[in-house]
């Protein structure tokens, strides 16, 4: 779908959907927050990606847009999987 109709359909400019692009959802963690992988973070030798938390009310989506997104160091997923088993425990 272009980006003009999905910007105005969700009320947000057009270089925020474009970001959006770039973000793999494939999850959700709690009631009303995604999880997915962040395109824009990917490291050119492993081709791993950040794992990440995205909230997709328009502040959350302009913060996502604005987000510097470095090379994702490590294995994406494995990093935030260890994470969420660590809260899950403590909590």
């Amino acid at each position: 779908m272009p980006r003009q109709p999905v910007s105005e359909e969700i009320g947000v400019d057009e270089e925020l959907v474009a970001a959006l692009e770039q973000v793999i959802l494939i999850g959700c963690e709690g009631h009303e927050d995604f999880v997915g992988f962040d395109l824009r973070t990917r490291n050119k030798k492993s081709n791993e990606c950040s794992f990440t938390l995205v909230l997709w009310d328009d502040t959350e989506i302009d913060a996502l847009a604005n987000t510097k997104t470095p090379a994702c160091p490590a294995r994406g997923f494995d990093v935030w999987l260890a994470k969420y088993i660590e809260r899950r425990r403590d909590g």
